[in-house]
Formats: structure tokens, C-alpha cells, sequence
């Protein structure tokens, strides 16, 4: 199988931006229903694994822009107070 057909850079090219938006979609509809940032976040994945497979990875990476060690510290830094929450009382609308 040749790993850059031309086929597979229209397809990525074509593809990857409908699955950001429909990751989104996800996102932003999931909140009260199901779905949401899980499922959203597969999507999103599957649009820049579909880019790696077509572009590489170094062509992956700068169209990510951030490294994704920091994307995973960020999550990691803005979740920690989350076992904490039961601890504090809810306060009244």
C-alpha cells in the first residue's frame, strides 16, 4: 500500500475540517444530553489521526500547534480541584 496516495490528501483535506466542526457539535450538544466532551474529543482525535496518517506526524504537530504534553497538563492542572467539590456546600441560586 503507498502511504501518500493523492486520494488520501483530498480525503484528509476535505474531511478533517467537517470532523472538527461535528466534534464541536458534540461538545456543545452533550451538555444537557448525551454525548458531549467524550465523545466529542474521539472525533476531534480521529480528524488529526486522519491528517498524521495522510501528512505524518511532524505535519501533525504544527498544525496542532501546541505540544500535546501541555495540552494533558493543562487538563490535568484544571481538574484537580474536582475530588474537592463535595466538601463545599452548594450555594442557592
Amino acid at each position: 500500500m503507498k502511504p501518500n496516495t493523492l486520494i488520501l490528501h483530498t480525503a484528509a483535506l476535505a474531511i478533517m475540517p467537517l470532523q472538527l466542526m461535528f466534534s464541536v457539535f458534540l461538545l456543545l450538544r452533550g451538555h444537557d444530553e448525551p454525548g458531549g466532551g467524550f465523545i466529542g474529543g474521539l472525533v476531534a482525535a480521529s480528524a488529526f489521526v486522519l491528517y498524521a496518517f495522510s501528512f505524518g506526524a511532524q505535519a501533525t504537530r504544527k498544525l496542532l500547534r501546541v505540544h500535546p504534553k501541555d495540552l494533558l497538563a493543562a487538563a490535568c492542572c484544571s481538574d484537580w480541584p474536582q475530588p474537592f467539590r463535595p466538601c463545599f456546600p452548594a450555594r442557592p441560586c
